[in-house]
């Protein structure tokens, strides 16, 4: 019997974010390049961004501008005191 194998429709496959997917090397002019990845990316689902070496790295969404580093990146975006922060979180018993 078959065991209900049939054909495949389609390959899918997770990339993650800041992950390179192609990467060209050669004597190529950067706007065919260009070209190319826009026709290619038009037919794969996604958002793409073209890269050149000796770009700032990416972590996440977020480009590391020059004077960034990986400490910033970690710390709290909002800084809050902390009285504000002790009044708005409520007592677990009743006063």
């Amino acid at each position: 019997m078959g065991k209900g194998k049939g054909t495949f429709d389609h390959w899918a496959a997770r990339i993650a974010v800041s992950r390179i997917l192609f990467e060209l090397k050669g004597d190529l002019h950067e706007q065919v390049v260009r070209d190319a990845f826009r026709l290619a990316g038009n037919k794969l689902p996604g958002l793409y961004e073209f890269v050149r070496k000796g770009d700032p790295p990416v972590m996440g969404i977020t480009k590391m501008e020059a004077g960034t580093t990986l400490q910033e990146m970690h710390r709290p975006r909002i800084k809050l005191p902390m009285d504000s922060t002790a009044q708005r979180i409520p007592a677990t018993t009743p006063p």
